[in-house]
């Protein structure tokens, strides 16, 4: 939880409050015993959900995932093929994917305001998300390219 930047998202969402205090945090992975000292001063607005096979993706507004580390990050397109808008830093592998339509990805250099306009903008949005798509075969392509490329170097040494 630490390295998925769920630190940052406590300020990040309580900043937000400031001007939407009906806002709810939910938090789904870490053990709620694990984080819970993160709301010691919140009063309510949050939950947490612990792990889930299923995370019930339709019920978000806006998928926050500001890692710090995250080869991909398969949350990120289950939320996009939900149709969940997402708000990433730029170091998940996932944010190649991202495009403006369907959210947005900042540095984690970025200021707090930066975040906090970035998701509000978010909540915001009339339109809806498009749905994101990368099937099997689209990943098999991928994969049959790199161990080409990687097999091709290999036969160069």
């Amino acid at each position: 939880w630490q390295r998925k930047g769920l630190p940052w998202v406590v300020k990040l969402v309580a900043a937000l409050r400031v001007q939407r205090p009906e806002l709810q945090l939910c938090v789904v992975g870490p053990e709620p015993a694990e984080v819970a000292h993160l709301f010691a001063d919140w009063q309510g607005g949050y939950t947490l959900a612990g792990w889930s096979d299923q995370s019930p993706y339709p019920g978000f507004d806006v998928l926050l995932h500001p890692a710090k580390a995250e080869p991909y990050g398969m949350v990120i397109s289950e939320a996009m093929a939900a149709r969940v808008p997402v708000v990433i830093s730029d170091v998940c592998g996932a944010a190649v994917h991202v495009t403006s339509e369907s959210g947005a990805v900042l540095p984690l250099s970025a200021p707090l305001d930066a975040w906090v306009d970035a998701v509000e903008q978010q909540l915001s949005r009339c339109d809806p998300v498009p749905q994101f798509e990368r099937s099997w075969g689209w990943v098999a392509k991928e994969y049959e390219q790199l161990y080409s490329k990687i097999f091709a170097d290999r036969q160069m040494c």
